[in-house]
């Protein structure tokens, strides 16, 4: 009986632990560093997200301005917006789908799919840390 009692809360035990869902509101809004998994893809760049807009500013200076729609807790799609109108065509037109599948802290866990004829096609994954603006105005 002892042991069917341990495997029973043994199991309780790890359902809850890692069963949970991430906790992903407090990454909604912010500004953001991200870093790509991705050996392709491997460039990190900043993010600043607001209700329904992104800008994301490459480590050259550049910004690429997106729309955004949350679609759950944790998954949104991006879309380029107006003001990214220098980019071609077939980039432009493109939908992304991002789902946040893990949180620790200040840091999310995400993968990238592109949304093509309605399959979802994943092209990268990596991390974004919350940036935190200190009271002396410096970033942590």
């Amino acid at each position: 009986m002892k042991i069917l009692f341990v495997l029973l809360a043994s199991f309780i035990f790890n359902t809850f632990l890692y069963g949970q869902k991430p906790d992903c509101e407090r990454f909604h809004y912010g500004s953001f560093m991200t870093i790509s998994d991705s050996l392709l893809n491997n460039q990190s760049f900043k993010v600043i997200r607001t209700f329904n807009e992104q800008v994301e500013i490459n480590s050259d200076g550049q910004k690429l301005f997106f729309n955004i729609q949350w679609i759950s807790n944790c998954s949104y799609k991006i879309w380029f917006n107006n003001n990214s109108n220098k980019l071609q065509s077939s980039i432009r037109d493109k939908t992304v789908l991002i789902n946040l599948f893990k949180t620790s802290n200040d840091t999310a866990f995400y993968k990238t799919f592109l949304i093509k004829d309605k399959k979802h096609v994943e092209v990268s994954s990596g991390r974004m840390v919350k940036m935190i603006i200190a009271k002396d105005g410096n970033r942590k």
